[in-house]
């Protein structure tokens, strides 16, 4: 009887910390054919209680998550979400019983502004110029360019329309270097779109 022949491991595994399913589905699209997971471990109605999820998964979880590994925190900066501050303090915090800063895995924040559609226009149109700083009208302009798209009944990226996705990492990219990639830095930006440094990591 032949051997089972073992898995190769992930070279690279994504722990996905995310508001709703888009960036989930997107993610897990994007990764397809690539030696890479995207693993959802918590999903919250607000970045906050995102974050706090996110540093008590990592804490508990601080021994088995590998080298090749990245917890990522994925929220909006709409209208629903105001208490941005509070969100980035909440990172910055240590969870009970843990005493040492250096315990704790580092977790990435992936901050978009005005919401995730910004990421799904720019990758159409290659840039954001012309695009609206508004939550609602963002949601609006992308269902006009991207073909099927619909946030209440179809929440789905379609990688295959997303053709320009180098470009909008190039320009997000000289975003996250300009502002230091933290929330509280991009107050004053039209907009930002913090998931480009781990979709850039999924592409290469």
């Amino acid at each position: 009887m032949a051997k089972e022949i073992a898995k190769k491991p992930f070279e690279f595994v994504v722990y996905l910390f995310s508001e709703g399913e888009t960036e989930v589905r997107y993610l897990k699209d994007l990764s397809n054919g690539k030696n890479v997971q995207v693993v959802r471990c918590g999903m919250d109605a607000t970045p906050w209680s995102l974050m706090r999820t996110a540093r008590k998964w990592a804490y508990l979880n601080r021994r088995s998550i590998g080298k090749g590994s990245g917890i990522w925190v994925i929220f909006d900066d709409d209208e629903k979400n105001a208490d941005i501050a509070k969100t980035v303090a909440e990172l910055g915090q240590l969870p009970k019983g843990c005493n040492k800063k250096s315990a704790m895995p580092v977790i990435n924040v992936g901050y978009m502004k005005p919401c995730i559609e910004l990421w799904g226009a720019m990758c159409i149109l290659g840039n954001a110029r012309g695009l609206p700083q508004m939550h609602g009208q963002m949601e609006s302009r992308l269902k006009a360019i991207m073909k099927g798209y619909d946030h209440d009944t179809n929440r789905y990226f379609d990688v295959k329309q997303m053709a320009k996705t180098t470009e909008a990492i190039k320009l997000a990219m000289s975003w996250v270097s300009q502002f230091g990639g933290f929330p509280h830095c991009v107050g004053s930006a039209a907009h930002y779109a913090g998931i480009a440094p781990l979709v850039s990591k999924i592409s290469c």
